[in-house]
C-alpha cells in the first residue's frame, strides 16, 4: 500500500509540474526563482543526507521527485523569457536568510533544532512567492500546490507515529501550499500593487 501511494503522489507531482512548466512557457506563470532554487537545494540536500544514512529508497522517492521537479521549474523559469519574474532586494534578503537557516540546519546536532531550521529555511524561501502571489495572483498556477497538499496529506496518513518531529514539516507544508492556493485564486483586480 505504502509503495502505491508514494508512486502515485510522486507521479501526480511530476504531472502537475509539467503543466506548471507549460504555463511558464506560455508566460501565464512566473515562478519566483529564489523560492524554487531554495526548494531544489533543500530537497536535494535532504535526499542525499537521507540516502547516505541508509533510509529506505521507497521513502526517498517523494523527496527525489521534489528535487527533480524543483530543478525542472527553476530551469524553465531561467530558459523561457515569458515566464520570468523580476527579482528585487526583498527576494535576495529572503535568499540570504534562507541560506543561513539551511547552514544552521546542516550543522546543528539536535534533531528538533535541525527540523526547525529546515522549516525556517523553507519558509524564508516561500515568502517571496507569497509576496509575488499577493501582488500578482495571476502569475501563479495552483496545480503544483494542490499536488503538494495531496502528497503531504497522503504522507500524514501513512505515518506510524505522530509527534513534533513527524508532524511539524508536513503541517508547515500544508499551510504554505494552502496559502499560495488561496492567494493565487484571488482575482487580479483585487490584488494590491
Amino acid at each position: 500500500m505504502f509503495e502505491i501511494v508514494v508512486i502515485a503522489t510522486s507521479a501526480l507531482n511530476i504531472f502537475f509540474t509539467i503543466t506548471y512548466i507549460k504555463n511558464i512557457f506560455k508566460g501565464s506563470t512566473k515562478p519566483n526563482k529564489v523560492t524554487w532554487f531554495m526548494w531544489m537545494l533543500n530537497s536535494g540536500i535532504a535526499f542525499f543526507l537521507q540516502l547516505t544514512k541508509g533510509v529506505n529508497f521507497m521513502a526517498l522517492i517523494p523527496i527525489f521527485a521534489s528535487f527533480i521537479t524543483c530543478l525542472m521549474v527553476l530551469a524553465s523559469s531561467l530558459i523561457f523569457k515569458k515566464g520570468q519574474y523580476k527579482l528585487g532586494q526583498f527576494d535576495y534578503i529572503c535568499l540570504f536568510l534562507s541560506i543561513i537557516a539551511l547552514v544552521l540546519w546542516l550543522v546543528v546536532n539536535n534533531p528538533i533544532l535541525a527540523l526547525i531550521f529546515a522549516i525556517v529555511s523553507d519558509m524564508l524561501s516561500l515568502i517571496p512567492t507569497i509576496k509575488k502571489t499577493w501582488l500578482h495572483p495571476q502569475t501563479e498556477s495552483v496545480g503544483t500546490y494542490y499536488a503538494g497538499l495531496i502528497s503531504v496529506g497522503a504522507g500524514l496518513v501513512l505515518l506510524n507515529q505522530y509527534n513534533f518531529i513527524s508532524l511539524a514539516y508536513p503541517i508547515y507544508l500544508i499551510l504554505g501550499n494552502g496559502l499560495v492556493i488561496i492567494l493565487a485564486k484571488r482575482k487580479p483586480k483585487l490584488a494590491v500593487s
